[in-house]
């Protein structure tokens, strides 16, 4: 699998693209905290005489709920994620079956101006509806043991009127992946502010229904992979764990 992924890769590097992006070398992992991703304890709304009858809220306006599958094909992310304009909030509510592997979350510091800059950090945590763990912008992010996990995540979109904020990436496209088995990563300015939450409600519907086109027409959603000389290709996922050129 991971030799067809590569192979492709170079044929993406091919594909015309302006765009590159400077890669640091994390082979080291270094590990140590990374600023913003501390533990949240979320706000718990008792309908009862008890904790346990309680409702986490939502922390922002446009909760996602993910559930990954409990036959193993879904257990893992298969390439590092980050998110350049957005920031993502998960709260590991629950898990089915008869795995009790805790969630492992392996972060990876990769902005350029912040003090933990090339940060290396594990997170490893059973699901508790009780907390969250915030990724902030610009955190590399690679999520294990995964199998039959339900993780509701409270996105905030973020935006920067500075220049070298602007992430130079196709527009429409909210996430970077790069290779989860190499040693380089990305190394960039991210936006500082978070959209209002009444702007967020509005910008998120609508990306969502660009997204939910593309699918309906039999496609897969595209995405951006970073190559390992820093450039710039894109590719479409398609099932069974293959990788290819989005046309």
């Amino acid at each position: 699998m991971r030799n067809i992924v590569s192979l492709l890769e170079r044929r993406a590097a091919k594909a015309p693209s302006n765009v590159k992006i400077e890669m640091f070398d994390f082979s080291n992992r270094q590990e140590g905290e990374i600023i913003g991703t501390e533990w949240i304890e979320n706000p718990i709304y008792l309908t009862g005489d008890h904790e346990e009858s309680g409702v986490t809220l939502p922390l922002t306006a446009t909760p996602t709920v993910v559930w990954r599958d409990g036959n193993g094909v879904a257990d893992s992310y298969p390439v590092w994620a980050l998110h350049p304009n957005a920031g993502d909030q998960l709260c590991f509510i629950s898990r089915s079956g008869d795995d009790r592997r805790p969630v492992r979350v392996e972060l990876i510091d990769c902005r350029a101006d912040s003090p933990t800059f090339g940060n290396y950090k594990v997170v490893e945590t059973m699901p508790d509806a009780k907390r969250s763990l915030p990724i902030p912008p610009g955190v590399g992010h690679l999520l294990t043991q995964m199998s039959g996990v339900t993780t509701l995540n409270s996105i905030q979109l973020y935006w920067d009127f500075a220049a070298d904020r602007k992430v130079p990436l196709p527009k429409g496209f909210g996430v970077l992946n790069w290779d989860r088995f190499g040693n380089v990563a990305p190394k960039m300015l991210f936006p500082r502010f978070a959209v209002p939450v009444i702007a967020q409600a509005l910008l998120l519907p609508k990306m969502q229904q660009q997204a939910r086109a593309y699918t309906a027409s039999g496609n897969f959603f595209p995405t951006v992979r970073l190559l390992p000389d820093g450039s710039v290709a894109v590719l479409r996922k398609l099932p069974v764990d293959q990788t290819t050129l989005a046309a």
